[in-house]
C-alpha cells in the first residue's frame, strides 16, 4: 500500500506492485517513514522499476525520491531509477523520512521493494580530546 505513514519502529518493507512485475500507470506514491526520536532511518532500496533504462544516469519516466525529513520539501537525499540504481544504504539525519515513486504512463514493468530499518547511534561513554600531539587510541 501507499500513500501512508508508516511507524517505523524496527525494521518493515514498502513495496508497490499492482501484480507480479507490473505497477499501475500514472502512479504517485508516498511514504513517510516516522521513528521515534532520537532514531534515524535507514533504507536499502532492493528492487526498482526498470522502464527507464537507457543508460543516461537520469531519472525521467519512473524514478524513487528520498528525502531527509517529512515532506518532499525536505533536502533531497537522492532520485533513484534503473539508470541510477541506490549504491548502498541511504540514511537520514533525522527521525523522519520520506519517499516518493512517480511513474509515467507507459512501460510499466518491475516493481519497488525497499527494507527499512530505525537505528540509534550509541551515545558515547566519555568526550575525546584531542591534543596537538600524537596519541594512540
Amino acid at each position: 500500500a501507499c500513500n501512508k505513514t508508516v511507524n517505523a519502529t524496527t525494521t518493515g518493507t514498502i513495496e508497490i506492485n499492482n501484480s507480479p512485475m507490473t505497477y499501475w500507470p500514472n502512479a504517485f506514491c508516498t511514504w513517510t517513514l516516522s521513528g521515534m526520536v532520537p532514531n534515524k532511518i535507514s533504507l536499502q532500496v532492493l528492487n526498482l522499476p526498470y522502464e527507464n533504462f537507457n543508460f543516461t544516469g537520469v531519472c525521467l519516466s519512473d524514478y524513487v525520491e528520498v528525502y531527509d525529513g517529512q515532506n518532499s520539501s525536505s533536502h533531497l537525499l537522492g532520485r533513484y531509477c534503473q539508470d541510477k540504481p541506490v549504491l548502498g544504504t541511504i540514511r537520514s539525519t533525522g527521525n523522519i523520512m520520506h519517499i516518493v515513486f512517480r511513474s509515467d504512463r507507459l512501460n510499466e514493468k518491475g516493481f519497488l521493494k525497499a527494507k527499512y530499518t530505525a537505528y540509534n547511534y550509541p551515545a558515547c561513554k566519555q568526550d575525546l580530546t584531542v591534543l596537538n600531539e600524537r596519541q594512540i587510541i
